[in-house]
C-alpha cells in the first residue's frame, strides 16, 4: 500500500521494531556480537531494528538467577515431602540429603535447558507489536519477503499466453490471482536483467487485460512500489523504460491507487520519472517516459490535475526538460529519431506549459506541500548576528545549509531577503565579490577547491525563491569573461539548462540576470557562442522575449548591451552568421517594440536613457547593413 495508509491485513505490517525482549536464557558461551547481528538483519539501511543489548555479566547473572530459582523450587518440593528436616536424620543424613538434593536439582535444570535450548546458539526474541511504530517500507519485515519468484520458463509461458490472448477467456483469467502478481513482483528482485525484463513485460500485459481489483491492488503495496522505484533508477535503460511504462498503466487505475504512487516515499516515484528524462539515449524510451508524465498531470477527461501539476513544478520539471532538450542534437543522430521527433518535441512543450505555476502564488502552494519540504524548521539566531565575521571559506561551507533565519536584508537588490543560512551566505558572498576579491587568484582557487559553483548551482534548484535569487546574484559576479574557469564550471549542461529556465522566470530581475550570466559565458568566446546556438534550446528567441517584456530602464540597457555582445567581439568585429540569426529571430521587430515613452516615466531613465537609445540605433544600423 501507500506509505501513508494501509489496506486490510497489510495495515498491520509495521516496518520498524521499537522494542525486542529476550524470552529465554542465553548460554554463557554465546558471543554477544553474534546475538545482535542475527537479531537485526540490516537488509534495508533505513530500518535498523533494535534489541536489548546485554553484556557478558548480564548473561551470566541471568544464568545464575535461573539456577537459584530452580534450587529454591526443588528445595521447597523436598521440604514439603518431609525430607528437608536435617535434624530428624541420623548418621550424616544431612550431608547425604544435601548431595541428593543437588543431584536432583542438576537433573531438573538440565532437562529444562534442553527443552528451551534445542540449538545452543539460537537466540529467540519476542517482538512487542504494540510498540511498533509506523514507518516507511522495509523489505526485511514484509510477509512477502520469502515469496518464491517465478522461474524463467514460467515467465516465458505467461508472456506467450498473453501474446495468444489466453487470459481473455474468463475461465483462464481466474488463474491471475494476487499470489501470481506477488510472485511476479518477487521476480523483479532477481539479479538477472533478463528475468526482470520478462517480469515487467508480464505485469504490463496483465494490467492491460485488465485484471481483477484484488489482484491489481498488490501492485500498489509498498513491496511492489519499492521495486518499481529501484528499477526507475536502474543502470539498464530498457528496465527504466519498462518500469516507467508500468507506472503509466498503474496511473490509469482509480484515484486512490494513483494517490498511493504519488505519495510513496514523499513522491519518490514521480521524482524518478522527472529526473530520468535527460538520461535516455533512445528516442522511443524518452517518448514513453514523457508520455507517462503526461498521464500523471492529466485526468481521464484531459483536465489538468492541479496538485499533480504542483508536484512537477517543485521537482524542477521545466529545468529538467530544458536539460533534456540539450540532448536533442545527440538524440537526432539515433536511427529511430525521425519516428519520434515530433511527438517528443510536442510532449516537452506541453509538459513545460503544464508545469508552469505563477510564482506569485507560491505562498498559497506551500501548505499542501509541507510534507515534501526539504528544509529545516530550526531557527538560527546566531549566524545572522555574526555574518560579517565569517570568512569566504566559512560562507561557502554554509551555502547549502537549510537552517531558517529571520528574514535578513543585507543590501538593496531585486532579490527577496534571505530566510535560510544558505541564502544569507550567498548574499554575503555577493557583497565580498563586489569588492573585487575575485581578482585575487587565491580566491579563484578557493572557490574551485570548495565546490562553491556546484553548491550555488544546487541552490538555483531550490523550492525557495530567496535561495534561488541570492544564488543568482552571487553567480552574477562569478560568471564573467575575466574568470573563464568559473564560467566553464557553471555552464555544464545543467547550468545551461538552468539559465534557459530562468529566462522564463516571473520576476524581471531574474530574467535579466539570466541574460547577464549568459553574456558572461559567451562574450568574446566563439566556442561558447557556437555551443549556445547548437545546443537544442532557442536561447536567441527567448532573450528577445525577455527584452520585449522588460519595464526597468536599467534592465533594458543591460540586456541590449548583452545581445550585441553576442555578435560583436571585444575588437569590434561582427560575426555575420550570428547577427543573421538574431535578425531571423525578430530582433529588429523587438527593438521597434521598446516603449521609450513608458520607460521615461521611470525614475531610472535619466541614468540609462541615452545608452538605451544609442544601443537601439546602433543595432538597427547593423541589422540594416546585413540586408545590404
Amino acid at each position: 500500500m501507500g506509505c501513508c495508509e494501509g489496506r486490510g491485513e497489510d495495515a498491520k505490517k509495521q516496518p520498524t521494531m521499537d522494542k525486542a525482549k529476550l524470552v529465554k536464557k542465553v548460554p554463557k558461551e554465546i558471543d554477544i556480537e553474534d546475538i545482535n547481528s542475527e537479531a537485526s538483519d540490516n537488509e534495508n539501511p533505513q530500518i535498523n531494528p533494535q534489541i536489548v543489548n546485554q553484556d557478558e555479566n548480564t548473561v551470566q547473572n541471568g544464568r545464575e538467577r535461573y539456577k537459584n530459582k530452580a534450587k529454591q523450587e526443588k528445595r521447597k518440593e523436598i521440604e514439603a515431602n518431609g525430607i528437608g528436616n536435617s535434624g530428624k536424620n541420623e548418621n550424616g543424613g544431612s550431608n547425604k540429603l544435601k548431595s541428593e538434593e543437588i543431584q536432583l536439582i542438576k537433573i531438573e535444570e538440565n532437562k529444562e535447558l534442553e527443552k528451551e535450548n534445542p540449538i545452543q546458539n539460537e537466540v529467540v526474541i519476542k517482538i512487542d507489536t504494540s510498540k511498533i511504530i509506523q514507518s516507511d517500507y522495509s523489505p526485511q519485515l514484509s510477509s512477502n519477503n520469502h515469496t518464491s519468484p517465478l522461474s524463467k520458463i514460467e515467465l516465458i509461458e505467461i508472456f506467450q499466453n498473453l501474446d495468444k490472448g489466453y487470459y481473455k477467456n474468463p475461465e483462464n483469467k481466474k488463474l491471475i490471482t494476487p499470489e501470481l502478481i506477488i510472485r511476479l513482483i518477487a521476480s523483479l528482485k532477481d539479479r538477472d536483467s533478463e528475468i526482470i525484463e520478462l517480469a515487467l513485460k508480464d505485469l504490463l500485459g496483465l494490467l492491460k487485460l485488465p485484471i481483477s481489483y484484488d489482484s491489481g491492488e498488490v501492485l500498489y503495496e509498498d513491496d511492489a512500489l519499492y521495486q518499481i522505484n529501484c528499477l526507475l533508477h536502474d543502470m539498464d535503460e530498457m528496465l527504466r523504460f519498462l518500469a516507467s511504462k508500468l507506472v503509466r498503466e498503474m496511473l490509469k487505475q482509480k484515484s486512490l491507487e494513483v494517490d498511493m504512487i504519488k505519495r510513496y516515499q514523499k513522491g519518490a516515484i514521480i521524482a524518478a520519472l522527472v529526473q530520468a528524462n535527460p538520461n535516455f539515449t533512445s528516442p522511443k524510451y524518452l517518448k514513453s517516459n514523457l508520455h507517462t508524465l503526461f498521464h500523471f498531470v492529466y485526468d481521464s477527461d484531459h483536465e489538468i490535475i492541479v496538485s499533480n501539476q504542483e508536484i512537477l513544478f517543485f521537482n524542477n520539471m521545466i529545468h529538467l526538460l530544458n536539460q533534456t532538450q540539450l540532448k536533442i542534437p545527440k538524440l537526432s543522430t539515433h536511427p529511430d529519431w525521425n519516428l519520434y521527433d515530433l511527438k517528443i518535441m510536442k510532449l516537452i512543450e506541453d509538459l513545460k506549459n503544464d508545469a508552469k505555476i505563477d510564482l506569485n502564488e507560491r505562498k498559497s502552494l506551500i501548505s499542501p506541500r509541507q510534507s515534501y519540504s526539504s528544509f529545516s524548521s530550526e531557527t538560527d539566531t546566531i549566524f545572522p548576528l555574526n555574518i560579517y565575521k565569517y570568512s569566504l571559506e566559512d560562507l561557502i561551507a554554509e551555502l547549502n545549509t537549510p537552517r531558517r533565519i529571520k528574514s535578513t536584508l543585507l543590501n538593496e537588490t531585486w532579490a527577496e531577503a534571505p530566510t535560510t543560512v544558505g541564502s544569507l551566505s550567498a548574499a554575503r558572498m555577493a557583497e565580498l565579490f563586489a569588492d573585487k576579491i575575485l581578482d585575487d587568484p587565491k580566491t579563484i582557487s578557493l572557490i574551485i577547491q570548495t565546490n562553491a559553483i556546484e553548491k550555488l548551482r544546487e541552490n538555483l534548484k531550490s523550492r525557495l525563491r530567496d535561495k534561488r535569487e541570492s544564488a543568482m546574484i552571487c553567480l552574477l559576479h562569478m560568471v564573467q569573461p575575466q574568470y573563464p574557469e568559473l564560467c566553464d564550471l557553471f555552464m555544464n549542461d545543467e547550468g545551461l539548462a538552468l539559465a534557459f529556465t530562468f529566462l522564463q522566470d516571473n520576476k524581471e530581475g531574474m530574467r535579466a540576470a539570466a541574460v547577464d550570466i549568459l553574456r558572461g559565458y559567451y562574450f568574446n568566446r566563439p566556442e561558447a557562442i557556437e555551443r549556445i546556438r547548437k545546443c537544442g534550446l532557442d536561447f536567441v528567441g527567448e532573450i528577445i522575449s525577455v527584452l520585449t517584456g522588460l519595464n526597468s530602464p536599467s534592465n533594458v540597457s543591460v540586456v541590449l548591451l548583452n545581445i550585441r555582445d553576442m555578435f560583436v567581439n571585444e575588437e569590434g568585429e561582427t560575426n555575420r552568421e550570428v547577427l543573421n540569426l538574431w535578425k531571423n529571430k525578430g530582433l529588429n521587430e523587438a527593438l521597434e517594440k521598446i516603449d521609450i515613452e513608458k520607460l521615461k516615466l521611470d525614475a531610472e531613465y535619466p541614468m540609462y536613457g541615452n545608452q538605451i537609445i544609442d544601443s537601439i540605433n546602433t543595432m538597427k544600423e547593423e541589422l540594416l547593413s546585413e540586408d545590404s
